[in-house]
């Protein structure tokens, strides 16, 4: 029974670790050989499989001391300096050192993070419903699926289908089809975000939106511009960013802090996990 229960906490571990680290320790993360886990145990001539088998024991046994609590599991593996690098790599890269960790590894956000990134970037949350209960993130839904339709359920506001149909180009699927294993950025991604109804809405100079309340607060162009950068991509601009979004506010005050924020919106670098 301890067998199998340590067995279970590494195939578990070894998936959460897939999820936050993109690489898991095991790739497939679901394609564990049993016989080749334990570098002790392991038959004369083959292969150990996990890339830091070690590591993977001892995650595993911590979990189980928790009372596999998933929440402990994360917290554990974000607080590590592995989880912490940066995706940048002083010197050169080399493919073999892919095993080691020894950089994080970006991806393409996946559809509920594209979706809830926008709405806290531009401090415009949704009207979500679910079960009576007035939600503001797509990732509190049971169901992202539900904002298709299913009964009224999803957003409350009229946005559901475009949330929805921009959600779809980040594959977003039903609960009976499998998710792919790792998203892929595509051309129909970009095309579907900078023509989305739902960020347009979000990055407009009137209402509540963020651009708007910075407009109407009375500060600084530099000031709206700092915060606009660290809202969506949480860092300063550079001084040649500071320079062209300073020139768009100056030509359109209105228009140009739109732009600001629906660019940086649709930037690369909003749209990765780095």
């Amino acid at each position: 029974m301890v067998t199998t229960h340590i067995q279970f906490a590494r195939a578990t571990v070894n998936f959460v670790w897939q999820r936050l680290m993109v690489i898991g320790l095991v790739e497939p993360y679901d394609g564990f050989d049993l016989l080749r886990l334990d570098p002790k145990k392991i038959p004369a001539g083959w292969t150990v499989q996990p890339a830091n088998p070690e590591l993977l024991q001892a995650l595993a046994e911590d979990f189980r001391a928790s009372n596999y609590s998933i929440h402990h599991l994360i917290k554990s593996i974000m607080k590590s300096s592995a989880y912490q690098l940066s995706t940048s790599f002083p010197g050169q890269w080399k493919d073999a050192y892919i095993p080691y960790y020894a950089r994080r590894f970006a991806r393409v956000l996946n559809a509920v993070e594209i979706a809830d990134v926008i709405a806290q970037a531009t401090d415009t949350p949704y009207a979500l419903v679910q079960n009576g209960k007035k939600l503001t993130q797509v990732k509190q839904l049971t169901d992202p699926f539900n904002l298709a339709n299913r009964g009224g359920r999803g957003a409350s506001d009229g946005e559901q289908k475009p949330l929805y149909a921009m959600m779809q180009a980040y594959f977003v699927q039903e609960r009976n089809l499998p998710p792919p294993e790792k998203n892929v950025a595509t051309p129909v991604q970009a095309m579907v975000l900078m023509s989305s109804p739902v960020v347009a809405k979000r990055v407009s100079p009137e209402g509540t939106t963020r651009v708007a309340n910075l407009l109407r607060s009375g500060k600084s162009d530099d000031e709206i511009v700092a915060e606009l950068f660290l809202a969506t991509l949480s860092r300063q601009p550079t001084s040649e960013e500071v320079e062209v979004a300073k020139r768009l506010i100056a030509e359109d005050r209105k228009g140009g802090a739109e732009s600001v924020q629906w660019a940086l919106l649709n930037s690369v670098e909003s749209l990765l996990n780095h």
